[in-house]
């Protein structure tokens, strides 16, 4: 396995493993060496099963992966990895506000919130960009007057294109891996 597939993969795997995690940390309670890899950054990219596919890797290698993997990036992963954390200890999910009087801590955020927003504008055109695209595609073929199998292979093209689309956003691959 090459070395950025193995990356790709650490990034996938570990994102399911915290989502399963989430959903039900009652299997996870006793596990010291998840516990351990949840303290941190660093930890989570440290971590390591190799019977789920997951790799170890530097925590910059961890940061940039998921910057190109993830859809919300590294926030993403990382925001994951304090849930599950939460979800271990017991904790409620609360938002961390920053002790008042810090002007900086607070204009920190609102970067992060700024970024987020336009990260979910871009994916909102994205999205209709791609309906756009579809609906154009899909009155080609209901006023086409082509035979069956010849509407039939433009919606069978038109369904691969859509799919190319979707795994080079999702995954930065053109075809199912």
């Amino acid at each position: 396995m090459k070395v950025l597939e193995r990356n790709h993969q650490k990034i996938l795997e570990t994102k399911k493993l915290l989502e399963s995690i989430i959903s039900d940390p009652e299997p996870f309670k006793e596990d010291e060496i998840i516990k351990k890899s949840l303290i941190s950054q660093g930890a989570i990219a440290k971590y390591e099963n190799r019977e789920l596919g997951i790799f170890s890797c530097s925590v910059n290698t961890y940061k940039s992966v998921s910057n190109d993997l993830l859809l919300r990036g590294f926030t993403e992963i990382d925001k994951l990895r304090l849930h599950a954390q939460d979800a271990i200890l017991g904790k409620k999910n609360k938002a961390k506000k920053p002790p008042k009087g810090r002007i900086a801590a607070l204009e920190d955020e609102l970067k992060e919130l700024k970024k987020s927003a336009e990260i979910d504008k871009k994916t909102i055109e994205l999205l209709i960009l791609s309906h756009q695209e579809i609906l154009a595609s899909s009155k080609q073929i209901a006023f086409s007057n082509k035979s069956i199998e010849e509407r039939c292979k433009l919606y069978n093209e038109m369904v691969e294109r859509d799919e190319a689309k979707r795994n080079f956003f999702l995954y930065g691959v053109t075809s199912c891996q």
